[in-house]
């Protein structure tokens, strides 16, 4: 596969395609056949995102390889932005989650899941909240769509609300609900935004990582699994 910026553009609108809405058929049609008609597999799950993952990684390996060594080398410099990105983020997605929480008084339909299958099933889904999530979604959400956005802002805000979006999926759709999209984006544009300065996917996927094993810890704690 050739670099990014050696392809065509509508090679890489292709690859986006590809890398967003294959993420909502490959993984569930693969768990269809590897669970055998087993409900709640965890097993299959992984095994179902991790060849989907694979798929991403031979498109965009060469591009991966090449940031993997910048995000090694600026590793001291590219850390602290992705810090200072990170807890802006994070600080409005605590803000607006309690406004909508003192608002509404309850929580998203997908926060109740995660949590129940956390506490259910802890290590097969710590994997994948910690692992798989933030691998299969910053290539989604932020590599595939760098090079087609062109403009910083722009590219932010459409990667953020998709990532903000993929997360009420499953969810009926009311506007109590798409209120949660709102904390969930906020995330996604400050993942955004330190990918672009820093020229990296493995910052937000680093960052990503991160979060995600930090609250899911807090939650089996929490829960009493730990």
């Amino acid at each position: 596969m050739k670099h990014t910026k050696d392809r065509k553009w509508y090679i890489n609108l292709l690859y986006a395609i590809y890398s967003i809405g294959g993420y909502f058929l490959i993984p569930g049609i693969l768990y269809s056949i590897i669970s055998n008609g087993k409900e709640n597999d965890g097993l299959s799950q992984i095994i179902a995102l991790l060849i989907f993952a694979i798929t991403l990684f031979i498109i965009y390996h060469k591009d991966l390889k090449k940031e993997l060594f910048h995000f090694i080398k600026n590793f001291k410099s590219s850390m602290k932005d992705s810090i200072k990105y990170y807890f802006a983020g994070l600080g409005f997605m605590v803000l607006s989650n309690l406004i909508i929480a003192i608002t509404l008084k309850n929580i998203s339909a997908n926060e109740e899941a995660v949590r129940s299958m956390l506490v259910d099933n802890p290590i097969i889904m710590m994997i994948q909240i910690a692992i798989l999530a933030p691998l299969i979604e910053e290539i989604m959400f932020r590599k595939s769509l760098m090079p087609v956005l062109k403009n910083k802002w722009i590219y932010a805000l459409v990667s953020g609300f998709l990532f903000g979006g993929a997360h009420l999926l499953g969810e009926p759709i009311t506007l109590t609900s798409l209120v949660y999209i709102i904390p969930y984006s906020s995330l996604g544009v400050c993942f955004a935004l330190m990918n672009h300065k820093n020229k990296s996917t493995w910052n937000s996927i680093t960052m990503h990582a991160i979060h995600n094993f930090c609250t899911g810890a807090l939650l089996l704690l929490v829960y009493g699994v730990l």
